[in-house]
């Protein structure tokens, strides 16, 4: 058998890659690893052939070769860093990255990425002062957007801009992370990565109106919606409604426990589920929800374009979103029109601002219908799945409820697991309020982050800035285990929500281990869809007399519940939320499908 040189399979590779065939070149690739084995340019040419065709272990395993034929190219370093943190070994990526820093300090790209996997791993003032420094060095050397408008030159810029912002954020610093992306959302107005990102902080910044974050994802939506978008077809005479769900997020993640109550008791009969999994991350949750979908497509490494063309081949009547504006989200290929009829839902509590996403799912105390007639943005018209938007899935093993700490303990613990970024200034000195005016009380704070010291050490100052002694806070590292995260609601006798970025999750938690939460809820019709979660988790359960509509009220209310019977709500409060309209998840299937069977019809503007 004649074998082809590595010459001529370079040739071939590369026209493949060039048509878009990368699945083609995949053997071609190995070919070439092994007639060059002693090249690194040929391990790193089959690295990217399997990367692009959707098999990165494959792809890591030939980065990891190319980079240790050659260990002083920082390229290839990268590369391979790349690689290892796309297939989950985050350990191994700050390894590999910080040996291409020592070769080369000022490499902007290595610290941005560096920066990436620290957070990943929860360092997140290490992540900081790496971004810092990546943006500190892209100044230097990127021209002026006055003479240089042009957004390709400045991508190791704007990547240094979204990466400190995102690790801004990460620490409770909503409005800083603003500040920065604004000032170079303003340089470079046609980039889609700073439009987005500032779409996705401006939730998290107190005082920003529903309207100006209207502006601010309608601008993202101008962006990327260039090309008039295409109408996809709708099969004829198809019996059943064909509805498809995409989302990064169907794994161990919040998204899932507000999915899994609609796939397990959606009507066969009724619907046709279609999911689309966008990130390569797959966990038992992941196959306890597959076998509940009528098609399951893995397309984590997928173009946008890609993505596009194999929904449209689906045919799907409705497509359904959940991923909004956050991490890994796949707006850019639903821009042109994957599906006739296009909805946002659950994982992002913004409208999108693309102009081909018809649809916001959400009801009617979270978006009240006098909001309507305030709207900037004429895309996306809400459908109000009323009593609540949401349906609740509580985890399998889960301790039981525990007596209230506070009966042992003879102080009140106040407590919040929600990640730092909801944690700004302004909930800060609305929780010291509370903290000041009870003098014996606690506060327990626990979140993901809030492992690293150097985190913890920087909320503590700041609550000690806001006149919060040391003795009053608490503050608990991410627990190994969802039992174990469940049972510290054993020392909080009652949860604070965040504002003006309510709790969800963490909400429905609290209250199936029979904690009550008292939310920051704007008087209607006040208020963004992030601000009144709360309110609405709590009124779909009955306890509205946990709902504050100003500040002064919720410290009111907060010493006032200290003041009550907490055993006898703690002992009733699982049962409450079991029977309430959150967690009914077969009226909820119903309400879902006949909405979305709705849109599936000719024409759904007419009817809604």
């Amino acid at each position: 058998m004649t074998h082809a040189s590595p010459a001529r399979l370079y040739d071939q590779i590369s026209q493949l890659l060039a048509t878009g065939q990368a699945p083609l070149a995949r053997p071609l690739a190995q070919q070439l690893a092994a007639a060059d084995p002693k090249n690194p340019s040929a391990h790193a040419l089959a690295a990217h052939v399997f990367y692009t065709s959707g098999q990165p272990q494959q792809a890591e395993y030939f980065a990891s070769n190319a980079a240790a034929l050659a260990p002083k190219d920082v390229g290839l370093l990268l590369q391979h860093a790349n690689l290892l943190s796309v297939v989950g070994k985050t350990d191994k990526t700050i390894a590999v990255l910080n040996k291409a820093l020592a070769l080369d300090p000022a490499n902007i790209s290595v610290k941005i990425a560096l920066a990436s996997a620290l957070q990943e791993c929860n360092r997140c003032f290490e992540a900081l002062n790496h971004a810092k420094d990546a943006l500190k060095l892209a100044r230097e050397v990127t021209p002026s957007p006055d003479t240089s408008p042009d957004t390709l030159l400045a991508a190791p810029l704007i990547g240094a801009a979204t990466t400190l912002a995102a690790c801004l954020l990460n620490i409770g610093d909503a409005a800083e992370a603003f500040a920065v992306l604004s000032e170079f959302a303003a340089d470079y107005p046609g980039d889609a990565h700073l439009a987005s990102g500032l779409a996705l902080i401006s939730n998290y910044v107190p005082g920003i109106s529903r309207q100006e974050q209207e502006r601010l994802h309608e601008r993202y939506g101008q962006i990327i919606s260039s090309a008039p978008p295409f109408i996809a077809p709708v099969a004829d005479g198809r019996a059943i409604p064909r509805i498809g769900i995409v989302s990064p997020d169907l794994r161990a993640h919040s998204v899932a426990a507000f999915v899994e109550p609609f796939l397990k008791h959606y009507d066969r009969s009724s619907a046709q589920v279609y999911v689309y999994q966008t990130n390569a991350i797959a966990d038992a949750t992941t196959a306890r929800l597959k076998p509940l979908a009528t098609l399951w497509r893995v397309m984590d490494n997928i173009s946008d374009q890609g993505l596009t063309q194999a929904i449209r081949a689906d045919a799907l009547d409705v497509l359904v979103e959940l991923s909004g504006h956050t991490h890994a989200h796949c707006l850019p290929a639903l821009s042109p029109r994957a599906a006739p009829v296009q909805v946002t839902y659950l994982g992002y509590p913004n409208i999108t601002g693309v102009p081909s996403i018809d649809f916001r799912l959400v009801d009617s105390i979270t978006d009240p219908p006098q909001v309507d007639a305030q709207r900037v943005n004429s895309s996306e018209r809400f459908l109000r799945l009323d009593p609540c938007f949401l349906c609740y899935q509580p985890p399998a093993k889960a301790p039981p409820v525990s007596p209230p700490p506070s009966l042992v303990n003879d102080y009140i613990t106040f407590g919040s697991f929600n990640n730092a970024q909801k944690l700004n200034l302004y909930i800060i000195k609305l929780w010291a309020s509370i903290l000041n005016r009870a003098p014996t009380a606690r506060l327990l704070l626990k979140g993901v982050a809030l492992s690293e010291p150097a985190l913890q050490l920087y909320i503590s100052s700041r609550f000690a800035a806001a006149g919060v002694s040391k003795s009053q806070l608490i503050i608990l590292p991410r627990a190994a285990t969802t039992a174990e995260h469940l049972a510290q609601y054993a020392k909080v006798d009652i949860a604070l929500d965040t504002a003006p970025y309510c709790g969800t999750t963490t909400t429905c938690e609290a209250l199936y281990m029979g904690v009550p939460v008292v939310t920051l809820c704007p008087p209607t019709p006040h208020g963004t869809h992030a601000s009144r979660v709360g309110a609405s988790l709590l009124s779909a359960i009955g306890a509205t007399d946990l709902i504050a509509h100003s500040p002064e009220d919720y410290v009111t209310l907060a010493l006032r519940l200290a003041k009550s019977n907490l055993a006898s709500r703690r002992e009733s409060l699982r049962a409450t939320l079991l029977a309430s309209p959150l967690c009914d998840g077969p009226a909820f299937a119903t309400r879902l499908v006949q909405t979305l069977t709705q849109l599936a019809k000719p024409n759904p503007n007419s009817n809604l």
